[in-house]
């Protein structure tokens, strides 16, 4: 080695130990190994404890702040510490046969609510409610709150020339001092923006005063705010959470009567509204309106894996779509909509297409019910194509009587989740989710394609897609099943070894039977129980295909990942998702009704 080759190693060894010291990194041969996986360095929190997971050599000790903590066979350690608000200094050590290795987090608690003292009196500019400015319609309720000193009496109004109006303190639970208030917004302030002011007084004899940041817009009475849906709008159940309760295309007129939390709250009907982000939805200019429309009796075609169902109309109309097994309904409904004629003309040869009864509970409301003979729905789809409605049935598959090849006739997708620059869960001593579910979905892959199936993966390497991306790719496969391959983690401040075990998920009724089937042949491979879960996914609410969500197990329990760490482990959770599967098919194959 010549002499600038010699000077160019040693600087890369001393900058290599300074950026990666062996003390805490292991990069030694000799030094003690100590990797932190959760949480992140100079992670910020809102909770009293935090999770702590690593992993380190087998046979080490490790102490989390001086207190000892359990270290598993293969080197994982977890464990939980409480943490204070501010900054928190929290030091993992760990020791084996003399050697020592330390690392150190700091994790940071915002500060939560204080009680304000009760003298002087006081409104605290921290504490305001709504957050957000808010529209409503006149006639509407709003519900204030402030914080203020507490034993106070304490009052709201609305902008100049309103009358004030009565706030109540809440009875105090970890902070006093919460005064809530409500009045109806008058009709006659119709489209004007508005301020809420507060006074509060006190046994001081001071009144304190205050306005809030968020302003409150009282939405046009007699000209209604109308907006137009974009591609995939989420029609949600609440402004703040809730849950996803029906899907849009674009183009359909929705009447705005209020927003909070980013979120329209737009009218189906006089009787029921819900929610939808403000980026699915693009206002249109004052004087725009919404017209019910007539919907015609549905013509009716039959291919081999669709029944359609077409209705013409006069312009696009909002729908919604509810799901019923046992007996199997599809109950199809349409806002701001009348029939324009009972007339149906079923087709001659036999279908699962059992009946449809048309009814109309209100003007503007039109609902089709739907009756199959089929007790294993396999899907649905509804959209338009300009103002022609589509709704697609999906027919049961028919499937190839052999025990050799019992899923011969089936198309079937496997997603192994996450990819790329998206790992996943990350187990204690550093294990990716997504090199565990690549694994697990090529097995299961393997096993399908041998019993018959056409199977096509979404990713069979490393790759970063979307979840549209992944449900795309099924649609074009043309998929009678969606397997949708995750394992589990707990949260920030859950204990990690307290929670373990598999599960599997669904959404819509026509997958709960796949979910409960496959659920028992997992249980079998000695995993804990953690359930057979309804849930709501932007995946599991897919619709033209049964979809299955399997969680084999928890990334961030030390004993599941031991076994997720087991490719022959990974092999056999394939072999009970196949299991399953299969006995799946030949249950709905055993009891499909002839029509």
């Amino acid at each position: 080695m010549n002499r600038n080759n010699l000077i160019k190693f040693i600087w890369i060894t001393v900058w290599a130990n300074i950026i990666f010291p062996p003390a805490v990194f292991g990069t030694s041969p000799d030094s003690l190994k100590l990797r932190i996986t959760f949480p992140a360095h100079s992670d910020t929190v809102h909770t009293d404890k935090i999770r702590i997971a690593g992993g380190t050599e087998s046979g080490a000790s490790v102490y989390i702040n001086g207190q000892s903590v359990h270290v598993y066979r293969h080197g994982a350690f977890v464990s939980r510490v409480n943490l204070q608000e501010g900054e928190n200094t929290i030091i993992i050590r760990a020791r084996k046969n003399g050697r020592q290795v330390e690392d150190t987090l700091s994790v940071f608690r915002p500060p939560g609510l204080k009680s304000t003292p009760t003298t002087p009196t006081a409104i605290d500019s921290v504490f305001f409610e709504p957050t957000e400015d808010i529209w409503l319609m006149p006639g509407d309720v709003l519900q204030v709150a402030c914080k203020a000193s507490p034993g106070a009496s304490a009052r709201f109004y609305l902008d100049e020339g309103m009358d004030w109006q009565p706030m109540i303190e809440q009875p105090a639970a970890a902070v006093s001092g919460i005064y809530r208030g409500s009045v109806r917004i008058p009709y006659h302030l119709s489209d004007r923006w508005m301020r809420i002011h507060f006074q509060v007084c006190g046994s001081d004899t001071i009144c304190a005063e205050a306005v809030a940041p968020a302003r409150v817009r009282a939405l046009p009475f007699e000209t209604p705010l109308v907006g137009m849906t974009a591609p995939e709008t989420q029609l949600w159940t609440a402004s703040g959470g809730g849950t996803v309760t029906a899907m849009l295309p674009d183009s359909i007129g929705l009447q705005i009567i209020g927003k909070e939390n980013h979120r329209y709250r737009i009218a189906l009907t006089r009787c029921r509204s819900l929610y939808v982000h403000e980026s699915d939805l693009a206002l249109l200019p004052p004087g725009a309106t919404i017209r019910n429309s007539f919907v015609t009796s549905p013509s009716i075609t039959i291919s081999d894996d669709w029944i359609k169902l077409a209705m013409r109309m006069e312009h696009r109309i909002p729908f919604t779509v509810e799901q019923s097994v046992e007996p199997a309904v599809l109950d199809l409904t349409f806002y701001g909509a009348y029939q324009s004629s009972p007339w149906i003309k079923f087709p001659e040869e036999a279908t699962e297409l059992e009946n449809i009864l048309w009814s109309q509970p209100s003007e503007d409301l039109l609902r089709l019910r739907i009756f199959l003979a089929q007790p294993q729905q396999w899907g649905y789809r509804a959209g338009y194509e300009g103002d022609i409605f589509h709704f697609l049935i999906r027919r049961t598959p028919q499937l190839i009587s052999d025990h050799r090849t019992p899923l011969q006739g089936l198309n079937i997708v496997v997603d192994a989740g996450h990819g790329g620059s998206e790992p996943g869960a990350i187990s204690p001593t550093g294990i990716e989710e997504k090199d565990v579910n690549l694994v697990i979905s090529k097995a299961l892959t393997q096993w399908l394609r041998n019993a018959g199936a056409k199977v096509r993966m979404t990713r069979t390497t490393d790759t970063t897609l979307t979840l549209q991306e992944r449900v795309e790719m099924a649609r074009k496969h043309q998929a009678h099943l969606f397997l949708w391959i995750h394992n589990n983690s707990v949260g920030a401040a859950t204990d990690a070894a307290a929670v373990s075990g598999t599960s599997t998920y669904f959404t819509l009724p026509q997958n709960q039977r796949l979910a409960w089937t496959v659920y028992p042949h997992l249980r079998a491979l000695g995993l804990n129980p953690f359930g057979r879960i309804s849930s709501s996914y932007y995946v599991t609410r897919t619709s033209d295909m049964l979809v299955l969500l399997v969680e084999g197990a928890f990334m961030s329990h030390p004993l599941d990942e031991r076994k997720l760490s087991d490719k022959a482990f990974l092999r056999k959770i394939a072999k009970a998702i196949y299991d399953g599967v299969v006995e799946f098919v030949q249950h709905s194959s055993n009891n499909k009704s002839k029509p």
